[in-house]
């Protein structure tokens, strides 16, 4: 009888360890988050030849933005749209040192031309505009990663004593503001593409 009774102890402790087992593999589980990518904010080439980006988490601050891997990017939907909205960017850019350059072999005897050209798309010029248009120079701009749907157009870009770019822009909204070229280079690539793309003088072969 004593016997019996071993086995079933033997049973029922093997039963518990299983069991035990079993809990501690779902607490592991239960323990293992899944962080969701909310923005890519930039890329670089590690050491060893693979491509990291900086990664904004949701629900985290700043202080906690960390270099990963594209294997650590569960959405890829995230990391495609970051490399067009890149190429879109690159483009505007191009398009501006383009513009800048051709305006500096122009000359003076081109000079008021080039002032002729930067009107806004309603045809009145630019200097009018400014003259009767209050830009608000303190707005974020609306909270959206694609600007272009809500942008009337872009009036003008001009250059600060430091030599930064700041472009003015009239909304759908009626609503005018201005806004570092950097921000608006990300939020309407397109639109600002467009607006050098309207104003290079191209040399005629």
């Amino acid at each position: 009888m004593n016997e019996e009774l071993s086995e079933d102890d033997n049973e029922i402790s093997n039963r518990s360890a299983k069991d035990q087992g079993m809990e501690d593999e779902e607490d592991e589980d239960e323990d293992e988050e899944v962080y969701v990518v909310e923005k890519i904010l930039d890329d670089r080439q590690a050491s060893h030849g693979v491509t990291e980006y900086l990664i904004k988490w949701e629900g985290y601050p700043n202080s906690e933005n960390s270099w990963e891997g594209e294997e650590n990017i569960l959405d890829k939907d995230i990391l495609k749209d970051y490399w067009e909205q890149k190429k879109k960017a690159a483009a505007a850019r191009k398009a501006a040192a383009a513009m800048k350059r051709n305006n500096s072999n122009s000359g003076n005897s081109n000079a008021s031309a080039g002032k002729r050209q930067r009107q806004t798309n309603n045809g009145s010029g630019v200097a009018d505009a400014k003259k009767s248009t209050e830009y608000d120079s303190d707005s974020d701009g609306p909270d959206v990663k694609d600007w272009e749907p809500l942008v009337e157009s872009i009036d003008t870009v001009d250059r600060l004593e430091d030599q930064s770019l700041v472009v003015f822009i009239s909304w759908k909204n009626g609503k005018y503001t201005k806004h570092p070229a950097s921000v608006v280079y990300e939020k309407c690539p397109q639109l600002m593409l467009k607006f050098y793309e309207e104003r290079v003088r191209f040399r005629n072969k």
